[in-house]
C-alpha cells in the first residue's frame, strides 16, 4: 500500500514538519483488527520510499476498517503528536477535537456508539492512497521536501507529453483528446507512473534488505567455522 501527502491538509498536523519533511514526518497504517479503537501505537510503520511518500506491505481485509496516522519522528512517543485521517467525536476521552476531516466523507463510513461518533476508511482493494484525502496518490512532493523526483517523473511526463502529440495530428479531436480529457488524461498518468515508481523503489529497498540480513548470517555462520567470506557492497 502507497501514502502519499504531497496534496494532503497538513495544515491539521499538531507539530512543525520542519526544514526538510522527510527528517520530521513518520506515518503508520492502522487496521480494526489491529487495534478496535485505532490507537496509533498499535500501528504498523510506512517505509518513506520518497519525500512524503510511504509504504508498506500489507493488506488490510477485505472492507476491514482503516486508516492512517502522521506522526513525529523527533517525539514518537507523545501520542498528542499523532494525527490520523480517520477519528471520531462527541466522546472527550477517545476523540481530539477536529479528529474528524470532512473532505473525506465520500470515502470513509460513520458508525455511532455511546452517543459518539466515528468516520473510518474501509478497505477495497485499493493501493494508493493520499492522506486526510479521498483521492489516490498524489504526484507531487509536500512543499518541504527536496526535489528529487525530477528525473523519476519524467516517464509520467512523456506519456502525458505523448497523448497531447497525438491530439496536435488530429484536425477533428474525438472526445476523449479535448483539452480537458488531456487534462486529466495527463494528471492520470502521472499518478500512475508514480505509484508505480513508489511500490518498485519500496520493494527493492525491501530486497536489498533481505540481502544485508542472509549476508549477515553467512558471515556469522562463517566465523564459526573459521572461514572467511568477502563483504557484497548492497
Amino acid at each position: 500500500m502507497i501514502l502519499s501527502t504531497g496534496c494532503s491538509p497538513l495544515s491539521k498536523l499538531t507539530f512543525s514538519t520542519g526544514e526538510t519533511f522527510s527528517d520530521r514526518v513518520g506515518a503508520k497504517i492502522i487496521t480494526k483488527s489491529m487495534d478496535p479503537d485505532f490507537k496509533w501505537d498499535k500501528g504498523m510503520e510506512m517505509t518513506e520510499v520518497y519525500c512524503g511518500t510511504f509504504a508498506v506491505d500489507f493488506t488490510p481485509a477485505d472492507d476491514e476498517e482503516f486508516g492512517f496516522y502522521l506522526y513525529d519522528k523527533l517525539d514518537p512517543e507523545n501520542e498528542l503528536s499523532a494525527v490520523s485521517d480517520i477519528g471520531c467525536e462527541g466522546d472527550a476521552a477517545k476523540c481530539p477535537d477536529g479528529d474528524i476531516i470532512s473532505a473525506m466523507d465520500s470515502c470513509t463510513r460513520e458508525y455511532e456508539w455511546n452517543g459518539a461518533k466515528s468516520r473510518n476508511r474501509f478497505y477495497k482493494g485499493d493501493e494508493l492512497y493520499t492522506w486526510g484525502s479521498c483521492d489516490s496518490v498524489c504526484a507531487v512532493e509536500p512543499a518541504n521536501c527536496p526535489s528529487d523526483l525530477v528525473s523519476e517523473t519524467t516517464l509520467s511526463s512523456r506519456l502525458g507529453n505523448r497523448v497531447q502529440m497525438l491530439s496536435g495530428e488530429q484536425q477533428q479531436k474525438p472526445s476523449f483528446l479535448r483539452p480537458e480529457s488531456l487534462k486529466y488524461g495527463t494528471l492520470l498518468f502521472a499518478c500512475a507512473g508514480f505509484g508505480a515508481l513508489a511500490v518498485r523503489k519500496y520493494r527493492e529497498s525491501a530486497a536489498n534488505s533481505d540481502s544485508l540480513l542472509t549476508e549477515k548470517s553467512k558471515s556469522s555462520t562463517s566465523a564459526g567455522r573459521k572461514t572467511t567470506y568477502n563483504s557484497i557492497d548492497v
